[in-house]
């Protein structure tokens, strides 16, 4: 018998399967595709598996851990970070709560992780004060930045004292060009010169004068002049310290730091 011209041609290709051979037709229409319906029903297994676990108490912030602080301080950056515990561990923006940490005066850098199951870790490096500024009956602490980091009644030990700055300005802020020579000299003064009680005297004109004790009760003065070259000034008052008879000595002008001048005061005869 011929064909019915007027048949609609199909023209799907027609791909057998392996091992599929004539009168298989059905297991090759439909076998591969018995599949799919399981592979949603998984997935959409795994999302609210997913979605379940975010919401669940067990995945709850149970602790906030501050490291590099104790006390008053872990305590304020706690409350800077606001991560609350009964929060979901995996709603923290850990990014967002180190920038609100970093925003406190005294912090240089913080970061802010998860550890599994409950706790989260807020990590602190807290700015160092290398000089306190004199004013109003109350001393500016700076670190080596030229930040301004907190008001005290006064300075710890190892800080270095500066007259003849402003001490105004709020916590945070950085110091005025004038202190901040007097800041940069503090923070490059070495232990063994720390140790002579050393006070910055600033003038008018920002020129830098070092008070050390020299012997008992007696200070000597260090002219350091413009604040540069401050690194080669103040390892030629630690050489002047280590190497020469401090006896009697009032000055030491370190203006050209390669050779420094000395005066003594004058003996009687």
């Amino acid at each position: 018998m011929s064909e019915d011209a007027t048949r609609p041609l199909d023209l799907r290709p027609q791909v057998k399967g392996e091992g599929e051979g004539e009168g298989e037709g059905e297991g090759r229409r439909f076998g591969p595709r018995r599949w799919w319906p399981w592979a949603v029903a998984a997935a959409v297994g795994g999302l609210a598996l997913a979605a379940a676990a975010a919401v669940s108490p067990v995945l709850d912030v149970d602790d906030v851990v501050v490291r590099g602080l104790s006390g008053r301080r872990a305590a304020q950056v706690r409350d800077a970070a606001g991560v609350r515990t009964g929060e979901a561990m995996v709603a923290l923006d850990g990014g967002a709560a180190a920038s609100s940490v970093e925003e406190l005066p005294w912090v240089r850098s913080a970061t802010v992780r998860r550890s599994w199951p409950g706790r989260v870790v807020v990590e602190v490096q807290e700015r160092t004060p290398v000089a306190a500024l004199a004013g109003g009956g109350r001393w500016v602490l700076v670190d080596g930045d030229g930040h301004r980091l907190a008001r005290v009644r006064q300075p710890p030990a190892g800080v270095v004292a500066v007259e003849g700055v402003d001490a105004l300005g709020q916590s945070g802020t950085r110091v005025d060009r004038r202190a901040a020579g007097a800041v940069e000299l503090s923070r490059r003064l070495p232990p063994a010169v720390r140790f002579r009680l050393p006070r910055v005297q600033v003038d008018p004109d920002g020129r830098l004068d070092l008070m050390l004790r020299i012997e008992d009760e007696r200070d000597a003065v260090a002219a350091f002049g413009r604040p540069e070259q401050l690194r080669d000034k103040v390892l030629s008052l630690a050489t002047v310290l280590e190497s020469v008879d401090l006896r009697g000595l009032s000055r030491i002008d370190l203006r050209i730091p390669g050779a420094p001048v000395l005066t003594r005061i004058p003996t009687a005869p």
